[in-house]
């Protein structure tokens, strides 16, 4: 910048992928339930925040409810943007993110995010969007997350170190949380131009250019008392300022991530298994796949693993399961992968030989399929297979020499604990 160049950061945001998806499959759903009569084979989940499990919805509830109008919009013109019709503050929605139930959910699942938001006791949107700006290390180091926190509990007076700042500060309980508010203080206290207040937050918030907040101090203590303060309290108000120090967040980019955070906790409420299955399809986001995995699990989603004649490439969702997709397994191989989607069109895998003669995979992928249960519908135990399969390739592929050396051992299966 201080070249005369331009500088853009393009951010990829997945939960915009993540919410896109999920519309389009609560879309698919709404439309089946209102265009067939017989919906007694269907189900319909809300997340029942107090018991952290799955709530059975009642389907002429879930039809006529106005808080989803975004359903009856073609489905080629769906965007993320469709949800800005949704309730602001939706209780349910707010209780989600009050009891840090919000795993999965853009900018509000790191165990730093959900604890803040439960000590704060958010109430509505606007707490989403304080709490986006107070995480941030301009905010937080500064220790007016904690000062906020025990303020906005009557646990500590709002205290201001001089009446000019009351009106700049008292939404925020008399601290700094907004890049904006560096600017606002500037103005007010010392008399600063915009783009001198602007020089001023840059040089706070990014660069913490020491040669630059040297002359911009002398400026403001200056400006300061020609507008009546005394020198002690200018210098205590710019020591205040450079507080803020790090990276914080203007107030509409906390804006922006609060509103996607609450659409994306609106969506884990009232369409969760919808949208465990575009979480996992898109990486979700702070967390391993692992644990988002563990977390539909903990909701009460049913997930089962690989299967070789149900699972397609993602994860899918079919009457209220989640099947694992094939990408998931460990050194399967993209072309092994489409191999089996293609032979599988043409009709489902018999048994162990019809799979290795139709898609002829390497010994590694065959044993890691097997270890996940993508096998399992040919043959439910396990061990047997891990040994046919070490026989078969070790025997050169050889079907009739494996059944004759199958026919002297006997293996369990594998119990619960050790699958």
């Amino acid at each position: 910048e201080p070249l005369g160049l331009v500088k853009m950061d393009l951010l990829g945001v997945r939960s915009l992928s993540i919410i896109t998806d999920c519309l389009q499959s609560a879309k698919s759903l709404y439309q089946s339930l209102k265009g067939n009569g017989n919906t007694s084979s269907t189900s319909v989940f809300r997340y029942d925040v107090k018991r952290c499990a799955l709530h059975k919805e009642d389907l002429h509830t879930y039809l006529t409810a106005q808080k989803f109008p975004f359903l009856d919009i073609a489905r080629e013109h769906l965007s993320p943007l469709d949800l800005r019709v949704i309730p602001e503050n939706d209780s349910n929605v707010i209780a989600l993110l009050r009891n840090g139930l919000s795993m999965g959910c853009f900018q509000t699942e790191s165990p730093a995010m959900r604890g803040l938001l439960k000590k704060m006791q958010i109430e509505g949107m606007d707490d989403v969007i304080t709490a986006v700006a107070l995480i941030r290390p301009g905010a937080a180091d500064s220790g007016m997350k904690d000062a906020y926190i025990e303020r906005r509990a009557g646990l500590k007076k709002v205290e201001y170190i001089h009446s000019s700042l009351k009106s700049l500060l008292e939404e925020t309980y008399g601290g700094i949380v907004y890049q904006e508010q560096v600017m606002q203080v500037a103005v007010e206290v010392a008399g600063f131009s915009l783009s001198q207040a602007d020089v001023l937050r840059r040089a706070m918030t990014k660069s913490r250019d020491h040669k630059t907040l040297s002359g911009l101090q002398k400026l403001f203590i200056d400006g300061a008392t020609q507008k009546g303060l005394s020198k002690p309290q200018a210098n205590q108000i710019w020591q205040f300022l450079n507080n803020f120090v790090g990276y914080g967040f203007n107030k509409a980019h906390a804006c922006t991530y609060g509103v996607i955070a609450y659409q994306t906790a609106f969506l884990k409420y009232y369409f969760p298994v919808q949208y465990m299955t575009a979480v996992l399809n898109n990486q979700g986001g702070f967390y391993s796949r692992a644990a988002y995995i563990a977390e539909a699990r903990r909701m009460g989603i049913r997930l089962l693993p690989p299967d070789i004649n149900r699972s397609a490439k993602e994860f899918t969702l079919r009457n209220d399961t989640i099947f694992t997709g094939l990408d998931c397994v460990y050194e399967l191989t993209e072309k092994s992968t489409e191999r089996i989607l293609k032979e599988r069109s043409k009709s489902p895998f018999g048994d162990y030989y019809d799979f290795m003669q139709r898609v002829q995979p390497r010994q590694k992928e065959v044993e890691n399929l097997i270890k996940c249960g993508a096998l399992r519908s040919l043959q439910p135990n396990e061990p047997h297979l891990l040994l046919k399969n070490k026989l078969y390739f070790r025997n050169k592929r050889n079907r009739n020499l494996t059944e004759s050396l199958l026919q002297q051992v006997r293996l369990k299966p594998y119990n619960v604990y050790q699958r």
